[in-house]
């Protein structure tokens, strides 16, 4: 029998969980992941590097001043001015990132680097409750780990850098599931996603700093890809494990699986 791809199953799973499924010592562990991001990257606002990332931010996604109800944008960490949700996370991603103080998946991934700026910014700007929030954080946890799992050696051998080549697909689907996107919706935006992902290694190897903005320019594409989604473009629905695919082309290998 022919499988469900694996894009298909994702967006089904992400759309299918409610708070309600979430044991309380999940419900615990995401308000504690919220606040560590947060709190790392408040400590980190004030690094030259932090700074440097909000500042084109504010010249090119400022906006005007905060109106009544959802289709905002968001607030700048910190500086509490209103940009767009993308250039939100970017700014809060680089402050989270910049002493290496994130969370971490099986060391190589950090989650909360993108999942949980864009999750914010996408929260506040749609007017979403908490409740809605943790739920589609802890989805996004889900998707970027169970992406990673068993591939996470691999991608750095082929010169990728794990963390934001995987944690572009949680981000995907944390923003797709606050936007209210249905089954078919997230996962076009995980597929999507899939897509737009990448991040070299080269930079570390030579003493260069592009990774101090790698998670942060990946939240931004994940984000987008769900926004896309929305407006109904459509991913490969193999875009994980297709033979033309982000498995074979970050790891060498098609044969992912969840």
């Amino acid at each position: 029998m022919e499988k469900t791809p694996l894009a298909v199953r994702l967006g089904e799973f992400v759309a299918a969980l409610s708070f309600e499924d979430l044991p309380p010592a999940v419900v615990d562990k995401g308000k504690a992941l919220v606040n560590h991001a947060v709190t790392v990257g408040l400590a980190g606002s004030q690094a030259e590097r932090s700074q440097a990332g909000r500042r084109p931010v504010l010249v090119k996604e400022r906006l005007g001043v905060r109106r009544v109800g959802p289709g905002q944008g968001a607030t700048l960490w910190v500086d509490g001015s209103r940009v767009t949700r993308p250039g939100a996370a970017f700014a809060s991603a680089v402050a989270v990132a910049v002493n290496n103080q994130c969370d971490s998946y099986r060391m190589l991934t950090h989650p909360g680097v993108l999942i949980v700026p864009a999750g914010l910014a996408t929260a506040e700007g749609q007017g979403r409750a908490g409740r809605d929030l943790l739920t589609a954080l802890i989805a996004g946890y889900e998707v970027q780990c169970r992406c990673a799992r068993d591939f996470i050696p691999s991608t750095p051998a082929h010169g990728f850098r794990a963390s934001p080549v995987y944690g572009i697909l949680g981000c995907a689907a944390t923003t797709a599931k606050l936007l209210g996107l249905d089954a078919r919706g997230i996962g076009n935006a995980i597929a999507l996603a899939a897509s737009f992902a990448g991040s070299l290694i080269e930079g570390q190897r030579v003493g260069a700093r592009d990774a101090d903005f790698a998670e942060a320019q990946a939240a931004r594409s994940g984000m987008w890809a769900a926004s896309l989604a929305a407006q109904g473009f459509q991913g490969a629905a193999t875009a994980l494990e297709g033979e033309g695919g982000f498995y074979n082309a970050f790891t060498g290998s098609h044969t992912g699986d969840l």
